[in-house]
């Protein structure tokens, strides 16, 4: 793959920070996670990486999305099919981040639950606001380079699209 066409390592540094992976050992009711499942819910990575009831994570999804969660969650472990629910969770600081979770539970010899894993996401909607604001920072870095490059027409190509940018809402 030539460099032209190869993916742009910012760009999957962007997408893969936002993407946490957690295990659910159901037996002892430990859920595990990583530094961004740690931010998504607004807990202490420290207290994640060793493991809190699924509780404590239930309390920080949006009170009118819990319900379903927590009953989409069940009938993965009932059904032992796949899960995947997209919800909002809300963090102590009083903000809301919508999310993507797609997991599986795993079973013993006996078919009893045992361990249920999974990835976290920022949902679609999110990622576009960033990609948004990503695209606006390099436009706006072009057009700084290009001023200083002593070529007015190309930073003036660029203002129009700024300001589209700027008017456009997501």
């Amino acid at each position: 793959m030539d460099s032209a066409s190869a993916p742009d390592a910012n760009a999957l540094v962007i997408v893969a920070q936002d993407v946490g992976i957690f295990s659910w050992d159901v037996i002892s009711d430990r859920l595990r996670g990583d530094s961004e499942i740690a931010g998504f819910f607004g807990l202490p990575s420290e207290d994640v990486a060793r493991g809190l009831g699924i509780s404590q994570y239930l309390n920080r999804v949006f009170y009118e999305d819990r319900e379903r969660v927590a009953a989409a969650i069940h009938g993965a472990i009932v059904a032992g099919g796949p899960y995947q629910e997209e919800y909002r969770i809300t963090r102590p600081n009083g903000e809301t981040v919508t999310v993507t979770a797609i997991g599986r539970c795993f079973f013993d010899e006996q078919g009893d639950p045992v361990q249920y894993c999974g990835v976290m996401f920022k949902s679609v909607e999110e990622k576009a606001e960033v990609g948004h604001d990503i695209v606006r920072s390099f436009v706006t870095a072009a057009q700084k380079h290009a001023a200083e490059l002593a070529n007015p027409k190309i930073a003036a190509l660029l203002e129009p699209v700024l300001e589209e940018l700027d008017s456009s809402a997501l």
